[in-house]
């Protein structure tokens, strides 16, 4: 067979006194209360639609079930599901927020494949069968092929040439088969996975030949296939293999079963390192007077670059099965081992998983007189010695869209703690202009987990998120992708004063050019300034907004009050929406009218108009001044930059004439409010500014 061979006789639990490392503890231990047995554990860490732990496996509640249970950090079931009555599932894929449990049923007249899909949620998604009617197909795991095909491996039976030989099924995601092939020189596939060069590898159980019971089984295929080589590894006696995972070229680990060392009436773990071309590297075999078995393997992406093993062991003279954890390091030796003693309770782990934190997840099954799931956590491996990231946090507030008008801005984050003892955590506040984070700026270290920003520009708009780093340089990025603050200081341009026409001047035309003076920000120019120019001829007020120079040519010629007066007042006002700013023009100044004599003026009749409102920006009340040319129903509302209603100043019947009305804010929040004038199909709208 190659490689080198060691042989423990004694007890498994004595690999403890013989590691170099202290086990992790066992921090979570969960037996459920369905009748079951777990064959898969998934860690769905990233996955965004339900992420999660999810054991899949049979159900026993009626017969044979597919069964699945989600549960949350505590070990305790989200959620638990069994579907069907002839399906026995041992195997689970994961990708895009779906589960995939891959078996057999006996729904019909002989075995075949089964795939049961269900989503995050719990919900069946998808079934399919599918396989011969003369023989019987029994699933036993698979891979994705890729986004379209999935790999099913197992065994038929009878086989061409045995008992049962090892099959390999291409099936897409409706169930219908692209191809199939069967494997004389295997009895059973368990394992598959396809490679970076498009070729597939199996590993399974050899059947049996003249001189030699049962082997470990080791195939590779071309991408349709076609197996290219295989090789068969045991002593004389039987060999199972249970497990098995390829790392790289140079390096596959199978585990299982032995007959062919000491008492060939027990199982002994087996433990077998080969590459890619067949070569066995080096093999263990370990166990005590009872039966032992390796049933799952892992392989560990720290600076080990070890391998959890997991299985069961038996207890000394009684014969009760153990669940066990096996860690093997870089060098092939064992570092420790974590086993569940129990005299009287039978336990086996079926799978095994690590997560981000180097805390391993165990499922398998727990008989207390009937078969129960059974799932495990331990707490960080101490053998790791790969420095961890910090856990998870979450960032507090502002809140999302916060809006602020003051220069000083506290940003909180919850603390964010490190499973590596003695070690010290700082933080950095990340600001950029965009959600991509591509060039932030940072500020920090810090060492609390709270900072206050001031910034003095008139607008700070960021997307913010926190960074958490212990001393050795391991990074962890807030749960967030990020928030969005904003402040705006509402600030003001310099004063600013009419040109022209003059104050008092007489226009000859009826038309006339209206000038000022360009206002200035003291602070930057980071505002666009628009205008409204104002006329006034009693209580009727007109204007026109928007304007974006400093002068503006307006007709007057058929206008409905000024065509016909003789003295109009006419001002400037400049403001901007980012940030909301407003300035009145330093004078209020008059024209004469060209038409109309000083000693023949005919006071025409109220518009239907808004005047503007006065302080604005405004720190409590504003006065609110419209003109009504007729009597009728109206409503003066104050609504918010989200169009929710902040009040109503006026519902019901006015009398034709000019209006003030007072709204006093102290109870509304600093920032953009809209006072809306409605009378009949007359709107009129005016921007106020609340500063607090």
């Amino acid at each position: 067979m190659g490689g080198k061979l060691t042989v423990f006789l004694g007890l498994l639990c004595c690999l403890v006194s013989a590691s170099f490392a202290d086990p992790p503890a066992v921090s979570i231990q969960t037996t459920f209360a369905d009748r079951g047995e777990f064959y898969h554990i998934t860690l769905a860490e990233q996955d965004t639609a339900a992420p999660g732990v999810y054991l899949t496996g049979i159900g026993l509640q009626q017969q044979f079930q597919a069964y699945a249970v989600k549960v949350d950090t505590d070990g305790v079931a989200i959620w638990s599901r069994l579907w069907g009555s002839t399906n026995y599932m041992y195997d689970c894929l994961w990708r895009n927020g779906m589960g995939r449990m891959i078996g057999f049923t006996t729904e019909n007249s002989t075995p075949d494949y089964k795939v049961v899909q269900f989503t995050g949620a719990g919900s069946l998604n998808d079934q399919w069968d599918f396989g011969g009617n003369v023989r019987a197909d029994r699933g036993s795991g698979a891979e994705y092929y890729d986004s379209t095909f999935t790999i099913v491996v197992g065994s038929v039976t009878p086989g061409d040439s045995s008992a049962s030989d090892g099959s390999m099924v291409l099936v897409n995601d409706q169930g219908s088969v692209e191809w199939s092939h069967t494997y004389h020189a295997s009895a059973a596939i368990r394992r598959v996975q396809r490679i970076a060069s498009g070729n597939i590898v199996l590993f399974g159980t050899a059947d049996s030949v003249a001189g030699r019971n049962r082997d470990f089984w080791f195939g590779r295929t071309d991408s349709a296939g076609a197996l290219l080589s295989s090789r068969r590894f045991g002593a004389a006696r039987a060999e199972e293999l249970y497990d098995a995972v390829r790392v790289s070229a140079n390096l596959s680990l199978l585990v299982g079963s032995t007959r062919s060392f000491g008492d060939s009436t027990k199982t002994n773990i087996f433990v077998l390192a080969t590459n890619d071309n067949g070569d066995s590297l080096w093999s263990d075999v370990l166990g005590g007077t009872e039966n032992d078995a390796a049933l799952c393997v892992l392989p560990v992406a720290d600076r080990d670059s070890g391998f959890v093993i997991g299985g069961y062991w038996s207890e000394q003279h009684l014969g009760t099965r153990n669940a066990f954890l096996l860690k093997y390091d870089q060098d092939f030796d064992s570092m420790w081992t974590v086993i569940q003693s129990d005299t009287v309770v039978v336990s086996e782990f079926r799978d095994v998983a690590v997560d981000s934190m180097f805390q391993y997840h165990a499922a398998g099954i727990r008989n207390t007189g009937l078969p129960h799931g059974y799932y495990a956590v331990t707490t960080v491996d101490p053998a790791a010695p790969l420095q961890h990231n910090p856990d998870p946090f979450s960032i507090l507030s502002p809140a999302d869209n916060a809006f602020f008008t003051v220069d000083t801005i506290r940003f909180s984050w919850e603390a964010a703690t490190d499973p590596d003892p003695g070690d010290q955590i700082a933080y950095a506040l990340l600001l950029d202009t965009d959600t991509l984070f591509d060039n932030p700026q940072a500020i920090g270290p810090l060492s609390q987990t709270t900072t206050r920003l001031t910034r003095t520009e008139d607008i700070f708009d960021r997307y913010w998120r926190v960074m958490a780093q212990d001393q050795h340089g391991n990074l962890r990025l807030c749960t967030e992708s990020y928030r969005h603050v904003r402040k705006i200081r509402p600030d003001s341009t310099r004063a600013f004063n009419l040109i022209e026409p003059l104050d008092g001047h007489a226009i000859v035309n009826p038309f006339a050019t209206f000038s000022w003076e360009l206002p200035i920000d003291p602070d930057s120019l980071d505002e666009t300034l628009m205008y409204s120019l104002f006329f006034q001829v009693g209580d009727s007020v007109t204007l026109i907004d928007t304007l974006l120079d400093t002068m503006a040519t307006v007709n007057f010629t058929d206008h409905p009050f000024i065509h016909h007066s003789d003295t109009v007042t006419w001002w400037v006002i400049a403001y901007s929406n980012y940030p909301q700013m407003q300035r009145h023009s330093t004078q209020t100044w008059t024209f004469v009218n060209w038409n109309v004599d000083v000693d023949d003026v005919t006071q025409l009749p109220t518009d239907f108009a808004m005047m503007p409102a006065y302080p604005n920006p405004f720190n409590a009340t504003v006065n609110l001044q419209f003109s009504l040319a007729q009597a009728g129903d109206v409503q003066l509302r104050i609504f918010d930059v989200t169009g929710r209603e902040a009040g109503t100043l006026v519902s019901g019947r006015l009398a034709p004439g000019v209006h003030v009305v007072q709204w006093n804010g102290e109870n509304a929040a600093s920032g953009v409010y809209f006072a809306r004038l409605m009378q009949g199909g007359n709107v009129a709208t005016q921007k106020l500014l609340l500063l607090k």
